[in-house]
């Protein structure tokens, strides 16, 4: 019986090569725009090494200064601001300064741009790296400015060969030593980084050159960003007012320490979800977009899907003529689609697979090559998503044709 079911139906699908060609299309665009999306947000916002408590981390950027009759100016927070003030809440359990840089590496041909983080001795403490070799630095190199640095796997691979590279001298840079290598980590992550130093090192370091924050004011060498690690107990929101709430005393009293030139701060810090999308109306706007986005392959499934009871009305009614039940007909068409659709995914995965990975070597062109973010369950979730989403609209669709009347249907009428 399956056989030759099996068999109607790659009949049916030699029919209607054109129809089949456009719905594995149909499918596998769906497949890939919903794996991108997917991968994208889990990638922001999941919980992965380094970051794997984003779920209680919150985000310091920036403050705002504010002025009368307008929203203010935006500055970075000084490293002196943050290690007076931050511990005085209570709130939270810890929290780690870094900051942006970029500098260049030797390589046989031309100086290659890394990108790298000067942190603090606490950033190893709430980011949990899987290092593949050595060690991070310790509070007393950092509170030293020992020239050490650590280094990640595809920094090492690229101008190495190998991960083998403790103790050896960075390249371009002979009076740092490499003390650490640990596994690369996806963009979105604080991982993504090519190396990192303890910034007390190279703060006033010319090699170095800080990243630029696009409308924050600047100010001195101590500027600074921050990640917080929320109490397990304590939720972000109460996190985040007992810090609006310090900023609020502050600007009652005659000067803040860290912050010269003014007594007056407003500002927040973000969670894991801010960060990615900083406004409501952001979110909002890229909620529709996403949605507008997904709606054209599934709208090119239902519209094929439709275009058959039209296409195939006659064919239904001779084989019920012919003493085909309707479920012998629901049971066809079901096959037909699964078939389709199976093909579809398959053919999704490898575009998603095609497509991200030449956005992520575009993306990567200027810089050294990092982890490429796949995930194989995120992947699978997918497949089985657009899999039930074109057996809904399968089910739909073999409902209506099963209604075919044979004697209607002969005579060339419609449902």
């Amino acid at each position: 019986m399956i056989r030759n079911i099996l068999f109607s139906v790659w009949a049916s699908v030699r029919r209607r090569k054109l129809f089949t060609i456009l719905t594995i299309l149909a499918i596998g665009s769906a497949m890939t725009l919903l794996y991108a999306l997917c991968i994208a947000f889990d990638t922001s916002v999941g919980n992965h090494p380094p970051e794997i408590h984003k779920n209680r981390t919150l985000y310091l950027r920036g403050l705002r200064i504010p002025k009368d009759n307008s929203l203010g100016k935006r500055t970075l927070v000084t490293t002196t601001f943050a290690e007076h003030y931050l511990p005085q809440l209570r709130s939270i359990e810890s929290f780690a300064l870094y900051k942006q840089f970029t500098c260049n590496l030797e390589s046989m041909f031309h100086p290659k741009k890394a990108y790298a983080y000067g942190t603090d001795f606490r950033f190893w403490q709430i980011l949990e790296f899987n290092f593949l070799e050595g060690k991070s630095f310790s509070k007393a190199e950092f509170d030293n400015g020992r020239k050490v640095v650590v280094i990640a796997e595809h920094t090492a691979m690229k101008y190495y060969g190998t991960i083998k590279v403790i103790g050896k001298k960075l390249k371009g840079f002979s009076d740092f030593t490499i003390i650490g290598v640990v596994k690369s980590g996806s963009s979105n992550q604080l991982a993504s980084q090519d190396l990192w130093f303890p910034y007390s090192s190279i703060e006033h370091d010319n090699r170095f050159k800080s990243l630029p924050m696009q409308y924050y004011l600047k100010t001195d060498g101590k500027s600074c960003l921050g990640i917080i690690l929320v109490k397990s107990d304590v939720s972000l929101s109460q996190a985040k007012l007992e810090f609006e709430q310090l900023l609020g005393k502050l600007s009652k009293t005659e000067s803040i320490v860290g912050m010269p030139g003014t007594t007056r701060l407003t500002g927040s810090m973000k969670d894991r979800f801010e960060q990615l999308i900083p406004k409501q109306d952001d979110f909002i706007l890229t909620t529709i977009f996403t949605i507008l986005i997904l709606l054209i392959p599934v709208t090119t499934i239902i519209f094929l899907n439709n275009s058959q009871i039209t296409e195939r009305y006659e064919e239904i009614g001779v084989r019920k003529a012919f003493g085909a039940t309707r479920k012998k007909v629901i049971q066809q068409y079901l096959m037909e689609n699964t078939i389709i659709t199976l093909v579809g995914g398959l053919l999704g995965i490898l575009f998603a697979y095609l497509s991200i990975l030449t956005m992520w070597n575009i993306h990567e062109q200027n810089s050294l090559t990092r982890t490429f973010p796949f995930n194989g369950m995120i992947l699978l979730y997918c497949f089985i998503l657009c899999l039930l989403l074109s057996v809904i609209t399968g089910i739909i669709t073999a409902g209506r044709l099963s209604k075919v009347h044979p004697v209607t249907a002969l005579k060339g009428g419609t449902l």
